[in-house]
């Protein structure tokens, strides 16, 4: 893919560009590319408050001009996760703009992998609706790891424009029945069951939780099943029993 420019984050000013800079912008006919986001001083940034954002520099892929929201303290329902979402710079698109994307710390070149983007699912962008990753890492888990180093860290955005003479669908997923489960799970996509405990609450998939438990397969399935699509199940103190509750 091509390189298509790099952001600087500084200390932090919420839904400010004032303290990025930009550098390298790549030609706007390209139908891929990858933009890096580089976060210096993230500590700087951690008191941003939840669903508050710090905005990149706006660079072009695919004839569009584009930017990148960073949450330090996740968005909207998911404090202490770090948040990258990926937005339209333009307004007045006429038609919906359907991309592959994914976000990945620079050293996760696995990610990167031209053809396992073109396998995922297109989404479609328009001036008002953008996608990223909400729930893209836990901040604790960030702040023990490996990416994290003087107080820096950098993210690639990698983008896919998708046509209608695209092959994504002919494609073949890489990922194992494993690595699809857990993403599953972490994006929430699809979940209808609310896991509480304590003062936590976890979604997740009723029929993987049948598939791998006898006990949550007759709590959620059998003669014995309560409430509906929206219940919860709640763990108090690390019992071994659970209850299903409305």
């Amino acid at each position: 893919m091509s390189f298509a420019g790099l952001s600087l984050i500084g200390v932090a000013k919420e839904t400010s560009r004032s303290d990025t800079t930009t550098a390298a912008a790549a030609s706007p006919v390209m139908d891929s590319g990858y933009h890096l986001l580089l976060i210096q001083g993230y500590s700087h940034t951690k008191d941003t408050p939840n669903g508050h954002c710090i905005l990149s520099q706006p660079f072009n892929v695919g004839g569009y001009s584009w930017f990148i929201k960073y949450y330090p303290n996740g968005y909207s329902k998911h404090p202490g996760y770090i948040c990258f979402l990926l937005f339209l710079e333009e307004d007045n698109i006429e038609e919906p703009v359907m991309v592959q994307y994914e976000f990945s710390f620079i050293d996760q070149v696995e990610k990167q992998e031209s053809s396992r983007i073109r396998a995922m699912q297109p989404r479609h962008f328009s001036s008002e609706v953008g996608w990223g990753s909400p729930l893209f890492m836990r901040r604790t888990d960030l702040e023990r790891s490996k990416h994290l180093k003087n107080d820096s860290f950098m993210i690639r955005s990698d983008i896919v424009m998708v046509t209608a003479s695209s092959s994504f669908l002919t494609v073949p997923p890489p990922h194992s029945i494993q690595q699809n489960l857990t993403s599953l799970l972490l994006s929430g996509d699809g979940a209808d069951v609310t896991f509480k405990i304590g003062d936590e609450t976890f979604l997740a998939h009723r029929c993987v939780l049948a598939a791998r438990s006898p006990v949550f397969k007759a709590e959620l399935f059998g003669p014995m099943k309560e409430g509906t699509t929206t219940s919860a199940i709640r763990i108090d103190d690390g019992a071994a029993s659970v209850q299903v509750t409305a």
